[in-house]
């Protein structure tokens, strides 16, 4: 979709027509990102499946012997097995699922809440509305951004660490947003939201298929999924209900309170659980190319 995009806005560009404005975007800077990337003369992807390390370069794939069959499956060894950690059981396994799952909520329904409350904020901070849609497009940019990154920071770092660390950031970012006195201030929290959150997803479904037992994995992903599809319904019907009873501060201020349980509660019973760390090298062409990317299709 990108490159089909980029292509039809080559040339003149690709106009939006609004009622008050026409908005032209350029497609320049994207074409040249996808040019630079297109003529790498050594391309390597290294695919970890199964424990098997796969090369491909200059169009040859390149696999190595000794490693494990392509059959043995890593998720599904026995509980107990070398490096594998126990399932929680009982109570402790409910709570985790239960903080996991509003993590994840807090982070899907941020995309949604504040939809029905630009004209609101943006009559309070004194800009058009057309300016507050600003809000909105700086949450989702940051979080594409920060999604392909969530690979990286995990084998880096730790997964639950990680998890933890973004939890705790999009928490405070929520909680400056709510204090914001300006649209530059409340857009560059919305920035944070969006670079914090976005590991949130991937990772707690991490957590959640390292914690079950394999009999119980799909359960757990029907759990989580349910959250998925459910936050973005209530993101308006909450927001509205804020706004017009409350503040449209709270859209944000919500997060405090969950966001605190989640980091402690994760913290608490996954510490002891952490993933080994490795200094795996950050693919900083491929980050740069993201970003312009991103930010050329907003």
């Amino acid at each position: 979709l990108p490159i089909w995009f980029a292509f039809f806005s080559a040339g003149d560009g690709f106009s939006f027509e609004s009622k008050r404005e026409s908005i032209r975007v350029q497609m320049w800077p994207f074409l040249v990102a996808l040019a630079l990337s297109a003529s790498t003369r050594y391309w390597k992807t290294a695919l970890w499946n199964n424990g098997i390390h796969r090369v491909i370069r200059r169009g040859k794939l390149v696999q190595h012997r000794h490693q494990p069959p392509l059959g043995q499956v890593i998720l599904d060894l026995p509980q107990g097995a070398p490096g594998q950690p126990q399932a929680l059981q009982g109570a402790a396994l409910a709570l985790l699922t239960l903080m996991i799952s509003l993590g994840t909520f807090m982070e899907i329904l941020d995309i949604t809440i504040a939809n029905v409350a630009v004209a609101s904020i943006a009559g309070d901070l004194g800009v058009s509305p057309q300016q507050g849609t600003a809000i909105i497009s700086s949450y989702s940019i940051a979080c594409a951004v920060s999604l392909p990154l969530t690979g990286w920071l995990a084998r880096r770092f730790g997964e639950v660490r990680v998890f933890v660390i973004a939890v705790c950031a999009f928490t405070a970012a929520s909680l400056l947003a709510a204090l914001s006195n300006s649209l530059e201030m409340l857009v560059s929290m919305r920035l944070l939201q969006g670079l914090a959150g976005g590991p949130l997803l991937p990772l707690s479904q991490t957590l959640l298929l390292r914690c079950y037992p394999p009999q119980k994995r799909g359960q757990a992903m029907g759990l989580w999924a349910m959250v998925v599809v459910v936050a973005p319904v209530i993101g308006p019907v909450l927001g509205g209900f804020l706004v017009d009873r409350v503040h449209w501060s709270w859209l944000f201020l919500i997060n405090g309170p969950a966001g605190v349980a989640v980091a402690y509660t994760v913290w608490k019973l996954m510490r002891s659980r952490e993933s080994a760390c490795h200094p795996v090298r950050l693919d900083l062409v491929g980050v740069c190319l993201l970003v312009v990317g991103v930010a050329c299709l907003q």
